[in-house]
């Protein structure tokens, strides 16, 4: 008994340090976000930003890649709404405030549910003075838990590896965003993966868009490639057959389709993701937006210092908005950026001796405008996670009056 006791105890030993170094590799191989464009020429994917290069990210095939397709008429379409773009910026630092990794998986889940409630389309993780040491795990930590819920679920296991910082994202809350489609439902753009599944006369690409029946793709992309398909008309019979059990002859044996930008979506009304991307330094978030790399129109930094968002006025005849049209020789405001601070509020970002660009007396000639969302507050603090919600629901509505024209009475 003692012997068999023995052997059951090293081969458990050996289960477990096969899994620790399974682990260990898998984390080695972080993943990483590269925003492409289709090339009209060669019809093949091109690399247009790489913000996280320098932040211990593998760069090889291990990375997620997400194919944003030159479709101008999709970006026109969204940017002719009556609201611009949402962008915000948080630092690595706020999950410092989660005493343990079980809180710190929720509180990132907690972000990532506001930004998907809010219909944010963009989220800036940047690193501040509060994260010497250990800033680029925290980084890491907070881009890939990100992605990971962003991602539909259909898609995860196959872009996203096994990986420590991802061992606790059951205690987070899913999106459930308009791109989390569940197989039974059908609306005619759906997020989907390149397969290595070979292609007829090497002419196409196959691509799982998580369900019985793959898509095919008239172009060549490269394999665990993420992209944004809208389906032809005839795949809606393809889908009550196959997924919903209806009978209707439908000669279809697969999905086709083309790839799109995924503002398409967006323009269309769907809530459809957002884009992560990571900065490592503070003065750097201001620049190289996902949008066509794009400045911010407008960028509003939030702070109990600032004036009370009462008196901030964003319609398009403002004074402020006017003075950014004339400043930036912009016709409408496009692409806004909010930016919170951490623990110490953007005042303590800046606090840093390395820090020669930015401090506070210079802090505020950063923003266009400086607001308190949580005027009169009853806390002495308010958590990063807290503001971001306060401020979105303060914002929203005020943000779609930017470019309105007011109706003449």
């Amino acid at each position: 008994m003692e012997k068999q006791k023995a052997s059951k105890s090293k081969t458990n030993d050996k289960e477990s340090s096969l899994l620790k170094q399974k682990r260990k590799s898998s984390m080695e191989k972080s993943k990483k976000t590269v925003f492409v464009s289709e090339d009209e020429d060669s019809k093949k994917p091109k690399k247009v930003n790489q913000s996280n290069k320098d932040l211990g990210m593998n760069n090889d095939s291990d990375e997620i890649i997400i194919v944003r397709s030159d479709t101008q008429s999709a970006e026109d379409a969204l940017l002719e709404a009556s609201y611009p773009t949402i962008s915000i910026a948080l630092p690595s630092s706020i999950i410092d405030n989660a005493q343990s990794k079980e809180l710190r998986s929720y509180l990132v889940g907690q972000l990532a549910r506001t930004c998907s409630i809010f219909k944010v389309d963009e989220v800036v993780i940047f690193h501040d003075s509060l994260n010497k040491g250990t800033y680029k795990d925290k980084l890491n930590f907070c881009l890939t838990n990100l992605q990971y819920l962003e991602t539909p679920q259909y898609l995860r296991k196959l872009l996203f590896p096994i990986n420590e910082d991802l061992s606790l994202v059951g205690l987070m809350n899913p999106l459930d965003s308009d791109h989390h489609l569940r197989s039974n439902e059908f609306i005619k753009y759906r997020e989907g993966v390149v397969l290595n599944r070979p292609a007829k006369d090497n002419k196409g690409s196959w691509v799982n868009i998580g369900l019985k029946k793959d898509c095919f793709l008239e172009q060549s992309l490269p394999e665990r490639t993420r992209v944004t398909i809208k389906l032809d008309k005839e795949c809606q019979d393809l889908h009550d057959q196959t997924e919903l059990n209806i009978q209707n002859n439908c000669p279809k044996k697969y999905y086709t389709g083309k790839v799109v930008s995924s503002l398409e979506p967006k323009s269309k009304g769907y809530s459809w993701g957002f884009f992560v991307r990571v900065v490592d330094k503070f003065d750097e978030l201001f620049n190289n937006s996902i949008f066509k790399n794009e400045k911010y129109d407008l960028v509003i930094g939030t702070s109990d210092k600032g004036k009370t968002h009462e008196k901030l006025d964003l319609s398009k005849d403002s004074k402020l908005i006017s003075k950014l049209r004339k400043k930036k020789k912009i016709d409408k405001v496009k692409h806004c950026l909010i930016v919170f601070g951490g623990i110490q509020g953007l005042e303590g970002v800046v606090d840093d001796e390395e820090s020669n660009k930015v401090n506070r007396e210079n802090l505020q000639d950063l923003f266009d405008c400086y607001v308190n969302t949580c005027p009169n507050q009853g806390s002495r603090t308010i958590r990063t996670e807290e503001a971001l919600m306060v401020t979105l629901s303060v914002l929203k509505d005020k943000l779609k009056k930017c470019n309105e024209v007011k109706e003449e009475e």
